[in-house]
């Protein structure tokens, strides 16, 4: 996918009686010299999150706690991927690639984001592309 790549991050850590363990940023993000940015957001049944890109900031998003769709622009056609709550994924989008999500489930879902340089919320690096 062009300029979005899907990590599946089950290998990062395990699953087993009690739940599952992952590491949700992989190590080689945040190998530069700049540790960048984390915040997490979370999303209602039906929210829709996202509807932008950025200009210089890559992005990594891990998404849980249930079923919700990912949206992507790929030059004129926006791609659609849903993910269940039991898949653990982490996607890396670059800068310049539009992107949404949408909670398709009934309950919260849950959104780690991981910007690779400063993040400033006065300036955002963040332009608005409705996909959905």
């Amino acid at each position: 996918m062009a300029g979005i790549e899907l990590i599946e991050l089950k290998k990062s850590g395990f699953i087993d009686e009690r739940g599952w363990t992952v590491n949700p940023i992989p190590f080689d993000l945040l190998s530069k010299n700049t540790f960048g940015h984390i915040h997490i957001t979370s999303a209602v049944p039906g929210a829709i999150r996202g509807n932008h890109f950025h200009s210089k900031l890559n992005e990594f998003l891990f998404v849980f706690g249930g079923e919700y769709d990912f949206y992507y622009e790929l030059g004129n056609e926006i791609i659609c991927r849903r993910f269940d709550e039991n898949e653990l994924f982490g996607i890396q989008i670059n800068c310049g690639v539009s992107h949404a999500l949408k909670n398709t489930c009934g309950k919260m879902i849950y959104i780690a984001s991981y910007y690779d340089d400063h993040y400033d919320l006065a300036n955002p690096d963040t332009t608005r592309k409705l996909l959905i």
